[in-house]
């Protein structure tokens, strides 16, 4: 009895393996399950202009471009300034004035 059960075990757990992956396909697969960072339309050093709507908690400003949230150090509120890209990390754009 024991070794039907341990064989069955092992199905059970390879079935359950099966379907995971299969599942896990066809969700990376499908359309609506598209990372929407994958596809990149900023790179590091390419320059926006954003305006500032708010102030973060370390005083820096937050402004909105596309579907990313920018961290900008040393901007206003209702400031339309030019930044340089610095880093990105996921929905977060982290950038810096750009002088003129």
């Amino acid at each position: 009895m024991k070794k039907f059960r341990k064989k069955n075990k092992g199905k059970e757990l390879n079935a359950f393996i099966e379907r995971h992956n299969r599942n896990l396909i066809s969700h990376f697969n499908s359309k609506n399950a598209q990372n929407q960072y994958d596809e990149r339309d900023v790179d590091i050093g390419k320059e926006l202009t954003v305006k500032i709507e708010s102030i973060g908690s370390k005083d820096d400003g937050i402004a909105k471009y596309k579907s990313y949230t920018v961290i900008v150090p040393q901007a206003r509120v209702n400031d339309k300034v030019k930044v340089m890209v610095k880093a990105i990390r996921r929905n977060l754009i982290f950038a810096e004035l750009k002088t003129s």
